[in-house]
């Protein structure tokens, strides 16, 4: 038995498996990383729908909104027509354009 082989090969074989804890350590980081990368893609999928269903009913509401506003317009034209000024607007106070 060659002892000065076998000391070279339990020095490789235990700096080999330093090697190996090393680089099996930083895949699990690299996963953990793209799990944790992919997750958020998915919070922002959702975020964007969320976002696209909101300005869907932004667009319902202004249009809503619009449609009351033009009644009171007329509505208070009328009134005006006969004489009767009422101390409120037509337009709410703080309009949002689209």
């Amino acid at each position: 038995m060659n002892y000065d082989k076998m000391l070279k090969d339990i020095t490789d074989a235990t700096a080999l498996r330093g090697v190996i804890d090393s680089v099996a350590q930083e895949l699990a980081s690299l996963e953990s990383k793209i799990l944790s990368q992919k997750a958020e893609i998915e919070k922002r999928k959702d975020l964007e729908e969320s976002v696209k269903n909101l300005e869907l009913l932004r667009a319902e509401v202004f249009k809503t909104l619009g449609q009351h506003q033009a009644e009171m317009e007329k509505r208070l034209a009328a009134l005006g027509k006969a004489g009767i000024t009422l101390p409120i607007d037509a337009k709410p106070h703080k309009i949002v354009h689209m």
